[in-house]
């Protein structure tokens, strides 16, 4: 294993949540290599340290405005599109559907007005050329 490798795993091995191979190839990296026993150091003063001083501790008001909200039910994720965040979405929806309909008009109407007229007017014509009847 690479050093990389070895520190991203002493966390793990800190914790005790390695199988025993990978603690052992560990450990037996850490008899040889002073300076990831150093880090391994570091990470146990670190968490000493953390542990000594309780964690993080929020001010007063706040810790109690989220025990509120969670008494009262209030803490779960509200749904992002409400009132009127869904009708803006819609309205928005209805414009660009409006727009995109106006545009593919204005390309492939008249082509296809022109079009029809070119069969009506070509099936006119030829009303009054029937060879049928000679």
């Amino acid at each position: 294993m690479t050093h990389e490798e070895i520190r991203e795993n002493l966390s793990a091995l800190f914790d005790g949540e390695l199988d025993d191979s990978r603690t052992a190839e560990i450990r037996a990296h850490l008899e040889n290599c002073a300076e990831c026993r150093q880090y391994l150091a570091d990470l146990r003063a670190g968490s000493e340290a953390f542990r000594k001083e309780g964690g993080a501790k929020l001010p007063f008001a706040v810790r109690a405005s989220v025990q509120a909200e969670l008494a009262a039910g209030k803490a779960a994720r509200r749904p992002y599109l409400t009132g009127a965040r869904m009708f803006l979405v819609v309205a928005c929806c209805v414009v660009l559907l409006a727009l995109l309909m106006g545009l593919l008009t204005r390309i492939y109407l008249p082509n296809l007005f022109w079009q029809t007229q070119n069969y009506i007017g070509g099936s006119v014509g030829n009303l009054g050329s029937s060879s049928g009847g000679k």
